[in-house]
């Protein structure tokens, strides 16, 4: 009847906080008929105790390790304590925190610490983690995990969060699997769906499909697929003298050089007014062909020795040597790095040219991209480009990559991510279609309704997500706490966790016929945070 009470009892816009005053005959029943019954990890558990030890109240009972659980006790001097209650996992032994205490005069004091540095140590827990299938026994004895960035993201999630990782590995060759017409799924999200893996540490592409079996932690990673081929053997090469450097550098070039001989002339005419000697003829003109021939890396006949003179032409002879370095490198560039004449450049332009086969790791969501999309362009390449040969292509994305190098007409789409990986570079040169792609996030995966997934979102990003935080509160009587001071608690516990709405339970015992009654819920206010 407890059950069917708390069903009926919801919050439509923030997580509900419920309380469960005391009372001995009831609240370990209470508990232990909640636990197995709620996911109590959605609202927020306040339970008014007497003396009891706590130890022997939550015997046998799992409060979920992300689950806000207050016990408030009663010390002496109208010292009201209130103790955070949680388990890693249900074998584990009870956690504790001293959360704050309460009194009638100083309110409630709240820790100073946020839920996930109170709660960032998983005691050396053991956590299933699904895996790709090593391709040999030899591999399998030497699996240490994933390589790369992943794979030092993960050794130091481990480090930080205290477990440590079990490899399972799925049965079939499918990589993440994909979901059967009967709703059963392959591969590692087939290991999520029937319980045999907690998370994994292979990366996968956010779908929508996929959280009907898992969840996703914070992107790890924003990835382009890319679509990729083998580069081309003819190059387009036409070559220009002028091609080194952009229009507004050669713009810039002439403006310098119009500048230098404009300053030329002009300190020529001003020796010439001041009655200064001067070495030679430095007219406009002659200082227009005196800085050409100074960019054309030629000396002139004449020195000067004043000084203005001489610092223009140190200015212009240093000027035009960075020029001819820049442009000597930039012209054996051009010369050297020769662009491919790529068949095609857009997912357009792939359909039309029609010769080439599009493949990705089959039953992937790069799959589903095409396949499922509801844009007609994809739909068509799918059609055309990989139904026909569906059946043949590749379990993994090495597979795919090194299958361009004897494929000439093959086109593989994966991330970008993959190509910086160890041992996924193809053995041949590839070349990226600039304008084939599409963007995607890839992230840790996890079981659904982890206790863990804040924690690791919170490692991850190194911040506190209030949204992960869920409280429940089971009450059955109050005979320690005066009904006042029961709702100050509540009133203070409520404005600090932002609840919105509470539910204060009382259970009453008939002691002839054992049946629980629960009295409509009081609801203290509501937030609008």
């Amino acid at each position: 009847m407890l059950m069917n009470s708390l069903e009926t009892l919801h919050c439509q816009r923030n997580k509900p906080l419920y309380v469960f005053p005391y009372s001995e005959k009831m609240t370990r029943n209470s508990l232990i008929e909640i636990s197995k019954a709620v996911h109590m990890s959605e609202a927020t558990w306040l339970l008014f105790l007497e003396t009891e030890l706590l130890d022997e109240l939550f015997l046998g009972i799992d409060i979920p390790f992300d689950c806000e659980f207050l016990v408030v006790q009663r010390a002496g001097n109208n010292v009201v304590v209130l103790t955070e209650v949680y388990r890693v996992k249900a074998t584990y032994p009870l956690q504790t925190y001293p959360f704050g205490t309460w009194t009638p005069r100083g309110g409630l004091s709240r820790p100073n610490l946020s839920f996930y540095q109170r709660r960032d140590n998983l005691h050396g827990l053991v956590l299933r983690t699904a895996f790709l299938k090593p391709r040999s026994n030899a591999d399998l004895q030497e699996l240490k995990g994933p390589s790369g960035f992943l794979g030092e993201l993960w050794h130091l999630l481990e480090k930080e969060m205290n477990f440590t990782t079990e490899y399972h590995f799925p049965t079939d060759e499918n990589a993440g699997g994909e979901r059967a017409p009967n709703g059963t799924w392959t591969g590692v999200f087939g290991l999520f769906q029937r319980r045999e893996a907690e998370v994994s540490n292979v990366v996968f592409s956010m779908t929508a499909r996929r959280l009907d079996v898992v969840d996703f932690s914070v992107p790890v990673l924003q990835v382009r697929f890319q679509t990729i081929i083998k580069t081309p053997s003819t190059y387009d090469f036409k070559w220009n003298m002028f091609q080194s450097f952009s229009l507004r550098l050669w713009v810039a070039v002439s403006v310098t050089m119009a500048l230098l001989a404009v300053s030329l002339a002009s300190i020529n005419l001003l020796h010439l007014r001041h009655g200064l000697r001067v070495e030679g003829d430095y007219s406009l003109m002659k200082a227009t062909l005196i800085v050409i021939g100074a960019f054309c890396q030629t000396a002139d006949s004449v020195s000067p020795r004043t000084s203005s003179m001489r610092l223009t032409f140190v200015a212009m002879y240093v000027t035009s040597y960075l020029l001819l370095s820049y442009y000597s490198a930039a012209f054996i560039t051009d010369l050297t790095l020769q662009d491919p004449v790529l068949p095609f450049t857009s997912f357009e332009e792939l359909l039309e040219d029609g010769s080439y086969k599009l493949g990705m790791v089959r039953n992937s969501s790069t799959m589903d991209y095409f396949k499922k999309s509801g844009v007609k362009l994809l739909q068509n390449i799918y059609e055309r480009l990989i139904a026909p040969h569906e059946n043949t292509l590749s379990n993994t994305d090495i597979d795919g990559l090194q299958q361009l190098c004897y494929d000439k007409k093959y086109a593989h789409v994966t991330t970008d991510y993959n190509l910086l990986k160890e041992g996924y570079r193809p053995n041949c040169s590839v070349s990226m279609i600039p304008r084939a792609l599409f963007p995607g996030f890839i992230a840790i995966v996890i079981e659904k309704k982890s206790p863990y997934l804040g924690l690791l979102n919170y490692k991850r990003r190194n911040s506190f997500n209030m949204a992960t935080l869920m409280v429940i509160l089971s009450v059955s009587g109050c005979a320690a706490f005066g009904v006042n001071d029961l709702v100050d608690i509540v009133i203070a516990v409520k404005q600090y966790f932002r609840s919105g709405c509470i539910f204060l339970l009382h259970d009453k015992v008939n002691e002839s016929s054992r049946t629980t009654s629960v009295v409509r819920p009081a609801v203290i206010g509501r937030s609008d945070h």
